[in-house]
């Protein structure tokens, strides 16, 4: 049983990774087809999560991330998780926006898995925060300017978005108000903090904690000689 609840962890944190790192691909193909490809970065994020249960009960937790990006526009992302029986695990995303390529990396198992896709047209266009499943067909977000903000040497601009659901929409007897908090720096062309609230699912909050300005190695952007590939698929049709 544990090893199926592994397992099943395993599986929806590579769908939740690759469909991140997928959502990114149209900004960093932005970034590189416009002659922005020079802003190689190493970046580490803190993640802390709260959460009060309902009999007053309060799990607090803390994971870590860590961020590369080349001068090619390649990425690679090291996420940390918290399992249901307390055990850690890592799972690494690189996105290879060259060769069009999500390598999903377990350095547990030493496996990797390889998806295909086509190289999106380029676009400018700024992506608008996503409604949450759940709110859909409830309300239409609010959103405010919160200025200017410097961290870890870079400057970085702030939103607030904020969800209500009304009362008695899903037998809620009172409002169930959702906020989310984004500081965006066009200079790494990335958030550097992000808080968000929600009633139902806790707190957290992703916020950047170190960053170089520096040429990452080369070798975090494949896959390492002593790892297994166990599926390769194509997403996407190639392009002409």
């Amino acid at each position: 049983m544990p090893s199926r609840l592994f397992s099943l962890h395993l599986a929806f944190a590579t769908f939740l990774l690759l469909s991140h790192a997928t959502a990114q691909l149209v900004a960093t193909t932005s970034v590189t087809r416009h002659g922005i490809e020079d802003s190689p970065l190493s970046a580490e994020f803190v993640n802390q999560r709260s959460t009060v249960l309902a009999d007053g009960n309060r799990i607090e937790q803390e994971t870590h991330e860590k961020f590369y990006r080349d001068s090619e526009g390649r990425t690679r992302t090291e996420h940390e998780m918290v399992l249901a029986n307390g055990q850690r695990h890592q799972m690494v995303m690189i996105n290879d926006v060259v060769k069009g390529m999500n390598i999903s990396l377990d350095p547990d198992r030493k496996t990797a898995q390889v998806h295909q896709y086509s190289m999106l047209p380029p676009t400018a266009a700024p992506s608008r925060p996503q409604v949450p499943l759940q709110n859909r067909s409830v309300a239409s977000p609010k959103s405010e300017n919160l200025g200017q903000m410097t961290l870890e040497g870079v400057d970085a601009f702030g939103t607030r978005t904020t969800w209500t659901t009304e009362a008695n929409v899903i037998g809620n007897s009172q409002p169930i108000v959702r906020v989310t908090e984004t500081w965006f720096s066009p200079e790494l062309r990335m958030p550097v903090l992000t808080k968000h609230s929600d009633p139902q699912n806790g707190d957290s909050t992703r916020k950047l904690v170190s960053l170089v300005r520096s040429e990452p190695d080369p070798a975090l952007f494949r896959i390492p000689s002593d790892y297994t590939v166990t599926q390769i698929s194509e997403t996407l049709p190639q392009p002409r």
